[in-house]
Formats: C-alpha cells, sequence, structure tokens
C-alpha cells in the first residue's frame, strides 16, 4: 500500500501529462462604468458614493497567449499598468488538441499587484478522470487560506460576491484516509489484494478538482449553497458593512446549526 509520505509527495508535486500547453493571460478590472448609477438630478454618481457589496462587476480588460509561465507573467505585470481599477489576473494553463473552453492542465490566480494567491492542484479534463494528473490529493494546512465562518469574496469573472465559510477543501490526510479506507473494501477478485490495493490509489481512487473546493453560503439555510473552486475564494478588499456583516454571520449560523 501507498504510504502516507509517499502520497503526500504527490500532492505536493502533482503528476503531470507529457503534453505541450500554452498559457492565457487574463486581467479583471472592477467595472465601475457599470456600478455608476444616475441620482434623482439626473447627476452620475461617483463610485466612491456607490457600496460595492454585496456585489460588484468585473471586466476582462485584456486576454492574451503566451508560451510559457515566465512569459505569461511578465505580460501580466506589464498588462496591469493600462487596467485602471485593477481586480486579479488569472493564468490558465492549456494543451493543445484538446476542447479548452472549461478545462485546463493548471490555473493561477493573482492579485492586482502581481502576488499569487492560489493555484489549481490537477487537472480539470474530464477526458483524463482516471489518470493521476487528474486526482486531487489534498491540501496541506498552509495552503486551505480560509476557515468556516470567515466572509469571503467569491470570485465569478463577470461579478464577485460575498459569501460565508462553511466547509473546506480537503486535507491531504483527509484524502489519503478516503484512499485506504477504500482498500479495506471488498476487493475485485480478479485482482490480488495488491494489485487492488494499487488501484484504490491510481485508476480507482475517486476524487478530482471538483472537490478542491469551500463549501460557501449566501443565504440562511444550506439549500443556498456553492462549492467554489479554492483559487475563486478571495480575502475581502473593501469595509463590508455592518448589516451585511450581520447577515452572513447570520447565515453562518443558520446553516451550521442546520447541518449539525
Amino acid at each position: 500500500m501507498m504510504t502516507f509520505n509517499e502520497f503526500r509527495q504527490l500532492a505536493e508535486n502533482p503528476p503531470r501529462k507529457e503534453e505541450p500547453t500554452i498559457f492565457k493571460v487574463a486581467v479583471y478590472d472592477i467595472d465601475t462604468f457599470e456600478m455608476d448609477q444616475e441620482s434623482e438630478n439626473g447627476d452620475i454618481e461617483s463610485r466612491a458614493q456607490s457600496e460595492y457589496y454585496p456585489e460588484f462587476p468585473l471586466y476582462c480588460y485584456h486576454e492574451v497567449l503566451s508560451a510559457t509561465l515566465h512569459d505569461a507573467e511578465a505580460m501580466m505585470m506589464r498588462l496591469f499598468q493600462d487596467v485602471p481599477n485593477a481586480y486579479c489576473a488569472v493564468i490558465t494553463e492549456l494543451p493543445f488538441g484538446e476542447d479548452i473552453r472549461s478545462d485546463y492542465v493548471s490555473v493561477r490566480v493573482y492579485d492586482n499587484n502581481g502576488g499569487l494567491i492560489d493555484s489549481s492542484k490537477c487537472s480539470s479534463y474530464f477526458t483524463e478522470e482516471r489518470d493521476d494528473y487528474r486526482h486531487f490529493r489534498g491540501r496541506n494546512p498552509e495552503e486551505i487560506r480560509f476557515e468556516k465562518g470567515d466572509i469571503v469574496e467569491v470570485f465569478y469573472g463577470s461579478s464577485v460576491c460575498l459569501a460565508v465559510i462553511v466547509g473546506l477543501p480537503l486535507s491531504v490526510d483527509r484524502c489519503y484516509s478516503i484512499a485506504t479506507r477504500m482498500c479495506g473494501n471488498k476487493r475485485d477478485r480478479e485482482m490480488t489484494q495488491q494489485q487492488w490495493e494499487h488501484f484504490c490509489f491510481t485508476r480507482g481512487y475517486p476524487l478530482d478538482d471538483t472537490d478542491d473546493c469551500y463549501t460557501v453560503v449566501d443565504g440562511p439555510s444550506y439549500k443556498h449553497h456553492q462549492h467554489i473552486p479554492s483559487w475563486r475564494v478571495f480575502k475581502p478588499r473593501f469595509p463590508i458593512p455592518k448589516h451585511i456583516k450581520e447577515k452572513l454571520h447570520h447565515d453562518y449560523q443558520a446553516t451550521i446549526e442546520e447541518i449539525s
């Protein structure tokens, strides 16, 4: 059976498929034009008078391709200079010869100063579902950036919304225990015990990129929950109005009581 240390090494250094890839750089701007509203006398309110929360719009200001991650990050920094109210940048690694509309080989998200916030832990390609590079093996404690009860920004691409966290991404320890528990299940008769244990940690291992997520709510019950990829969850950057903060704390308590 694979040891925990061997499993953790794979979690920290996800296997990669040998294939040519390209990097897409997308820089997002807070869409203050969309936020502006006309007052009763016809004047345009300044965005300083507008509340950003609980939701504000974004605009994809730039979207370009680069051959390497190094070039992509350099391009990102140059693009930030042209963006008046930059929110973040996303660098998505894509394969040649595959459908690139929604899946990725890897994805990295950066703050508006170019600092890396988070990154994916495995490929999201469904055609690779049973391959090593599609397996999510968990996050170390320092990679889980928030705790239950934290109010966060959820980055949807065209907008950002506030929500409160009620569930965390799976840890490496938790993922390892899932695989080892599988090994204790009734095995296929055609397999030896050693073959079965190998299967449970490789092709039979069930966790993928969709398990690397925070569970959030923005309403007073679990029916308002969503599973958000870890790299799409940000620390709030603006002051949160008291009434919104109180509502989200109430939503958290109501949800926790419901699911306990």
